[in-house]
């Protein structure tokens, strides 16, 4: 639990950040928030498949490493209820095209961008052959 929220600090205080450094206004939100979604499931994909490679290698797991770091630090990081709520307010204010491309590009990219991670950090669910069954940690 503690890992959790500590990485919920690390986290938040970071999406906090990467919005006061792109200056968000309402104009600008709805595509701060898709940058840091896509860019936290690419980390996420990454992260969870580099945790895998590592206990295949060594044999065991670092308890705390991905409540810590998968659950606080990126679930924290990325935002799917500032998602929702910016694709419901791009529709509201009568950007339909917009909303449903915003809401589209997200999850279409965001699968994109944990697919690639999961390829960097170790190939196809962790560094499970091409084909092989993988088990998630």
């Amino acid at each position: 639990m503690a890992a959790v929220a500590i990485g919920g600090a690390i986290g938040g205080g970071a999406r906090y950040g990467v919005g006061r450094l792109l200056a968000e206004s309402s104009a600008a939100s709805p595509w701060t928030t898709f940058a840091v979604n896509v860019l936290g499931t690419l980390l996420l994909g990454w992260f969870l498949a580099w945790s895998v490679r590592r206990r295949r290698e060594r044999g065991h797991a670092a308890s705390h490493r991905i409540p810590l770091v998968a659950t606080g630090v990126l679930g924290s990081f990325t935002t799917f209820s500032t998602f929702v709520l910016d694709a419901t307010e791009l529709a509201s204010a009568g950007h339909v095209v917009a909303s449903v491309a915003y809401a589209g590009g997200s999850v279409a990219l965001g699968l994109a961008a944990a697919a690639v991670g999961l390829r960097i950090g170790g190939g196809p669910a962790g560094g499970a052959p091409t084909g092989a069954k993988a088990t998630r940690p």
